[in-house]
């Protein structure tokens, strides 16, 4: 029983008693008068008075402790920005992704062919089901933040944190890759509460009944001083070109001591096409010049939404070469590929990023969304024989994967 029915039971006990209470009252009055005692002031009990002062006494106290305060949040689906409603059907197209906005900022992005719900809301957060597919989702940290999202049998219990999330119902397989903050995850096999860090990735097998988790720890690998991106068998060493290195993930350049731009605001509660238009009044050159790492990925990710890739290229191809030994140099990389893929129709283009970026992180969290998708894009650019030898080291890697009907298309019997 939740606490709100408790209440309620408790509130519904409390009016009887008092209903009971009103049905002596003659018998009492007439013991009082038989025994010689008379009220010194004459007062009418109304019974309606009574019981409707009970309830609504009762109603105070359900509305005081039930309710939270403030408005719960909402959320619109699309570059249209459509009202979302709780229970409905979200499904992304087949052809690219679905974002999907929370008035505070938080941003869930539907892969290709992906669906899920939103099934409640409140001041604090969201109740997402993810009922098959991938999707990543930028949850905004939050003093007394609660996300809950379940994908399959599985629970995710978030405060803020960003994260890939998907579920193959096929497989019976769930995979949480989780890039900043910390989560607790729940489910078959996994256990109950088993907490999963920056870094991590988790992969629950059910029908096999086993679990993998990895830690991508592998360092970037920077493309040459003065270049966008390496070419495809280039290694070389990272520079640190002036950099001041945190840790993993962040890096900032000495200059950047810029007081915040309007774009970032706009930007972080999703409004991606005025965001982008804010960049541009101050002058979107200048910013892809003088930005942080997170600035940049933020830009790229404010133009990829917007529906302009070539914005979403600049960025991004600013990032990699002003930041090369952070770590979102490397993602940006698997950014470039979706936006040549998805958004240009360039897929030797898109096959060259995905290249670089498993060159770079051969383990990382997106290691095997990026060999899908290598496969996919060598196979549309014509490139057979390219096309057949990314599917043979994807079966060999991800046999169960999400491409891997493809890819065993491509390779034959």
């Amino acid at each position: 029983m939740s606490s709100l029915d408790h209440l309620g039971k408790k509130a519904a006990e409390e009016q009887d008693a008092i209903l009971e209470r009103l049905d002596r009252l003659p018998a009492i009055r007439q013991r009082l008068f038989a025994a010689g005692h008379t009220p010194r002031v004459a007062r009418k009990v109304s019974r309606t008075w009574v019981v409707g002062g009970a309830l609504a006494l009762a109603a105070s106290v359900i509305l005081m402790v039930a309710l939270p305060k403030g408005h719960p949040l909402t959320f619109v689906v699309g570059l249209e920005d459509a009202r979302g409603a709780l229970g409905a059907w979200i499904a992304a197209p087949e052809a690219g992704e679905l974002p999907v906005r929370f008035s505070d900022g938080t941003l869930l992005l539907l892969d290709r062919g992906s669906r899920a719900r939103v099934t409640a809301t409140d001041t604090s957060g969201a109740n997402i089901t993810v009922e098959r597919g991938h999707a990543r989702a930028d949850v905004v940290p939050r003093k007394h933040g609660q996300w809950r999202v379940d994908v399959g049998p599985f629970q995710v219990l978030v405060t803020g944190t960003r994260f890939d999330v998907e579920w193959d119902p096929g497989q019976e397989r769930f995979t949480l890759a989780l890039h900043e903050g910390l989560v607790t995850v729940s489910g078959p096999v996994v256990g109950e509460g088993r907490k999963v860090h920056a870094g991590e990735t988790i992969q629950a097998f059910c029908k096999e009944k086993r679990v993998e988790i990895t830690d991508d720890a592998a360092p970037a690998t920077a493309p040459p001083a003065g270049s966008i991106a390496a070419p495809l068998g280039a290694q070389t060493p990272a520079t640190d070109q002036g950099l001041v290195v945190e840790s993993e993930g962040t890096s900032t350049a000495p200059s950047q001591a810029n007081a915040p731009q309007p774009w970032r605001e706009l930007a972080a509660a999703g409004k991606y096409r005025k965001a982008l238009e804010a960049a541009e009044r101050i002058g979107f050159e200048k910013e892809c010049e003088r930005g942080s790492a997170e600035d940049l990925a933020a830009l790229g990710d404010a133009a990829r939404f917007a529906g302009q890739p070539a914005r979403a290229v600049q960025a991004l191809q600013a990032l990699r070469k002003r930041f090369p030994a952070d770590a979102r140099a490397s993602a940006a990389a698997f950014e470039l590929g979706r936006v040549a893929f998805d958004q240009q129709g360039s897929f030797g283009e898109a096959a060259k990023w995905f290249a670089i970026y498993l060159r770079e992180r051969p383990r990382g969290s997106l290691a095997r969304e990026a060999s899908g998708r290598l496969v996919e894009s060598l196979s549309k650019s014509g490139d057979s024989a390219g096309a057949r030898d990314a599917a043979t080291k994807y079966l060999a890697r991800y046999p169960s994967g999400p491409h891997s009907e493809l890819a065993r298309s491509l390779v034959g019997p």
